[in-house]
């Protein structure tokens, strides 16, 4: 009985010293405007296992002060408000009060800023329907009204009249925007490209791969393999069909040691496809194998 009331104690003394060492820590960090860092270790000690946190409110209270000085407000006026509910005899009342009308005070002055941007979008977008509607063959309105909707979240809007702006004068298709935002189907429809990707003005299909020995061992011994795998992106603007990928591997003279093709098939405006293939018609990997390549083929609708 005496053994057991000696652990629980060190128990509890070790996750007392742990915790409170943890907090010192995190003050140290804020007391250096690292904010994040503070953020990270009061939340550490706000959301630990331990079962002896006496300092839990100064705790969360310091996180909401932490959510503040990096601009998160709402996430402060939270936990500010958690502190006041569970704690409302907190010594620190007073300064958690004060902390939660600043926090209300900026959220109030960022909610205007966003009317106020929202009221002049509104006001753009009005203004270029007029102008697509007097003059609808002027291929700038429609570029500048598909900017403005999609800025406002009406993005189906927003690709249709980037369609329209390109079909007036297709040059808008290498328009950064465009490539990030439109797909065009195989029947020449402008839909809203997902995933948004980042895009490449050379080749629109690129591979990324990387190639790895494979060592496998059975009942006749252990064989040596190597697999090329990566992915596959399709960062154009329209869908590709019959695409394939040729692996290739040569040795230290540049000639090609094996050569596997792997069809991946219709890949579209946005996609992405896993590959592999595995390589077996040599032996000594890191002697006889230099490098690898991988090339794409497909058929892309105009």
């Amino acid at each position: 009985m005496v053994c057991g009331a000696c652990a629980t104690g060190g128990s509890s003394r070790d996750e007392d010293f742990t915790s409170s060492r943890s907090l010192k820590d995190a003050d140290q960090f804020f007391n250096q405007e690292e904010y994040q860092t503070a953020l990270a270790q009061y939340s550490a000690y706000l959301y630990s296992p331990f079962l002896n946190k006496k300092e839990l409110p100064y705790a969360r209270y310091k996180v909401g002060l932490c959510h503040y000085m990096i601009g998160q407000y709402d996430d402060a006026l939270q936990t500010l408000e958690i502190l006041l509910k569970d704690n409302p005899g907190v010594s620190f009342t007073p300064q958690a009060r004060e902390l939660m009308q600043k926090c209300q005070n900026r959220i109030d002055q960022r909610n205007r800023q966003l009317a106020g941007e929202q009221k002049d979008l509104e006001q753009k977008i009005a203004q270029y329907e007029e102008f697509v509607k007097t003059n609808p063959v002027n291929a700038e309105y429609h570029f500048m009204l598909g900017g403005y909707y999609w800025n406002y979240g009406r993005y189906q809007d927003a690709v249709a009249e980037y369609g329209r702006a390109s079909q007036l004068n297709p040059a808008y298709l290498e328009q950064d925007v465009v490539r990030q935002r439109v797909r065009i189907t195989d029947s020449g429809e402008f839909v809203v490209r997902n995933p948004l990707l980042e895009f490449n003005k050379m080749d629109p299909v690129q591979v990324q791969a990387k190639m790895e020995r494979v060592e496998r061992s059975n009942w006749l011994g252990t064989t040596e393999s190597l697999r090329v795998s990566g992915v596959v992106e399709n960062t154009g603007l329209r869908d590709v069909h019959n695409l394939n990928i040729e692996v290739s591997i040569y040795d230290f003279n540049d000639t090609v040691q094996d050569t596997k093709m792997v069809n991946i098939g219709k890949l579209i405006a946005g996609g992405k496809r896993d590959f592999a293939v595995m390589m077996t018609r040599y032996s000594g990997w890191g002697v006889d194998i230099r490098k690898f390549a991988a090339k794409v083929f497909y058929d892309e609708q105009r």
